[in-house]
Parts: C-alpha cells; structure tokens; sequence
C-alpha cells in the first residue's frame, strides 16, 4: 500500500531541492542564460524523482512511480518557487533568532 503522506513529502522534497540547486547554480554561474531554468528544472525533476521513488515506494515500476514524481515535484517547482525562495531564508531566519536570543520583529513606533 502506498503511504500518500510520504509521496506528498517526497513531492515536496524534490521541489525544494530543485529551486535549491537552481539557486545554488545562479549564484555560481553569474552569467547564466535565460533559456537555462526552464530546460535545468525539469531535468533535475526527472533525475530526483528516478532516485527518490525507489526510497519512497517499494514495489513494482517504480520507474513510472520516478516519472509521476518528477511531474509532480516539477509542478510544485513551478507554481511555488518565490514562495519556496522567500519562505525557507525567513524560516532560517527566525529559529536562528530564537537560538540566538534576539527578537527579528521590529520595534514597534512610538506612539504620540
């Protein structure tokens, strides 16, 4: 039987690490052409879905189960990505001000 809660972590999974190596290769590569993102995305999707399924779903074709993956993961990539960009750095953010012991919230203005 399939565990949907872990497919669904496995989608996201792979979403997050395919906005983490394009953002990794565009901090790398400075000059990077425009066309790249829209044939690297995919192709990262496809080669983490191959190697995610087999972990996630025991069984028969797990090849079909990669590609199913991948799709997935590869629409999450795209219908998420400013979300993914802007979310994790806060989350960062905020659990290393609550170790740190500094509050990331502004002061609030005084009042008149």
């Amino acid at each position: 039987m399939v565990n949907l809660s872990l497919v669904a972590l496995a989608i996201f999974a792979i979403a997050v690490m395919v906005v983490g190596i394009m953002e990794w290769i565009k901090g790398w590569w400075k000059k990077i052409p425009q066309w790249f993102p829209s044939v690297a995305s995919p192709v990262f999707c496809l080669i983490l879905g191959q190697v995610v399924a087999p972990l996630v779903l025991l069984g028969s074709l797990t090849w079909v189960w990669g590609i199913v993956l991948s799709l997935m993961g590869l629409a999450v990539t795209e219908l998420c990505y400013q979300i993914i960009v802007q979310s994790i750095p806060q989350i960062v953010a905020g659990a290393v001000s609550k170790v740190s012991g500094t509050d990331a919230t502004p002061p609030a203005p005084p009042k008149a």
